[in-house]
Formats: structure tokens, C-alpha cells, sequence
């Protein structure tokens, strides 16, 4: 459960990394991830930032978020300006367990990790 507004401010900026429009805007998905950003992907393959970003900018790659659903999010602070969020991805090809950390100053929120599990 997302309680206080800094919680709301990392799941907004978490759904706005899913739509479609700000995934085709590599200036914006930039803004949001960390120059030290990593994601384990569903399959286990590690990716950089600049991997994301460029994947994100496919068409192809993103079709699959075309609709979307998250639950069971909750966001708790990990250590000094650091956050994770956790939630629960449903898509048109199955469901993932989805786990992001968010560095949060004065100035910007940026993702500097995320994972997603599927769950069969």
C-alpha cells in the first residue's frame, strides 16, 4: 500500500515508465534512470541504461505493455534517501513480480535498479 506522498511520487514515476508515450521519448526515460541504472530482466539478462533506454524506443519491445495492470504495490524507505518499491505486473503475456530502487533527493526521484520475476 502506497501511504505517504513521497510513496505516491515513485509509484507515479513507475507507471509513467510503463505507458507507451514516455517509453518512445529516450530524453524522458533518461530523466528518470540513473546514470548507474541496472535491470535484471525477466529472462536474466543484465541491462545497462543505455540498453534500456534504446530498448524502450522499439515499438516492438514495448507492444507488450500496450495494457497493463500493477497490484500489490508497496514502497518503504531502505536506507537514508534510498526506496524500494515492489508491486505486482499483470500483462497480456503473464505476470511478473516487479522490484525497483529509487535514489530520491530535493531535486529528482531516479530508478537505479529493477528486476522482474515472472510468476507462473
Amino acid at each position: 500500500m502506497v501511504e505517504d506522498a513521497r510513496a505516491r511520487q515513485i509509484l507515479e514515476s513507475e507507471l509513467r515508465l510503463l505507458t507507451r508515450q514516455l517509453r518512445s521519448s529516450p530524453a524522458e526515460v533518461e530523466e528518470l534512470l540513473a546514470p548507474e541504472f541496472i535491470e535484471i530482466g525477466q529472462s536474466g539478462r543484465l541491462w545497462s541504461r543505455s540498453d534500456i533506454v534504446a530498448a524502450l524506443a522499439d515499438p516492438e519491445f514495448s507492444a507488450a505493455l500496450a495494457t497493463f495492470e500493477i497490484t500489490e504495490e508497496r514502497v518503504i524507505l531502505i536506507a537514508g534517501d534510498h526506496y524500494l518499491l515492489t508491486y505486482l505486473l499483470v500483462i497480456q503475456q503473464g505476470r511478473s513480480r516487479c522490484s525497483s530502487i529509487w535514489k530520491c533527493t530535493a531535486s529528482n526521484d531516479r530508478m537505479i535498479f529493477h528486476q522482474g520475476t515472472p510468476v507462473g
